[in-house]
């Protein structure tokens, strides 16, 4: 619906395409990893945690210095470093892992700006392989880019 009102409202025209761009390739460690399989129900319990928000029961969470999951595959893993890790470049699970997983991760964020606008903290990098047994390598692939064709700077009347 969202597509179509932007179509109908700005003439937006949009394609797909393959172009090879840098990303972070999140790939087994050196040492394998270190994942603990949730197919076990007992493994499924939410656990406490203490937010800005109050004390909740999430199924996940990231945020403060923390990952946690009680059961996540590494591609939804993948989508959260996206969506929260303020990487800089896209994240691709790469592990050719499957299976849901419980998490806990926990690191020292950085105060450093430069971290905050070029991307990828370092303690959040080291906290990825020690605590996952995964690493964040830098590799260039084919990645599905939205080309915006065509879009009107302002919207045609209601």
């Amino acid at each position: 619906m969202l597509q179509q009102a932007l179509t109908e409202r700005f003439g937006l025209k949009v394609h797909h395409e393959k172009r090879i761009i840098p990303v972070y390739a999140l790939v087994p460690g050196p040492h394998g990893v270190k994942l603990q399989l949730a197919d076990d129900p007992a493994h499924r319990k939410p656990q406490a945690i203490t937010t800005p928000a109050g004390l909740m029961r999430p199924s996940s969470f990231f945020g403060g210095g923390r990952f946690y999951s009680i059961a996540s595959t590494l591609d939804r893993l993948a989508t959260e470093l996206n969506l929260h890790g303020g990487m800089g470049l896209p994240v691709v699970n790469m592990t050719a892992l499957t299976g849901e997983y419980k998490m806990d991760m926990r690191w020292s964020p950085s105060d450093d700006p430069h971290y905050t606008r070029r991307g990828q903290d370092p303690e959040f990098a080291i906290a990825v392989q020690q605590q996952l047994g995964l690493r964040l390598e830098k590799r260039k692939v084919p990645y599905d880019v939205l080309v915006v064709d065509h879009a009107d700077r302002a919207p045609t009347e209601n």
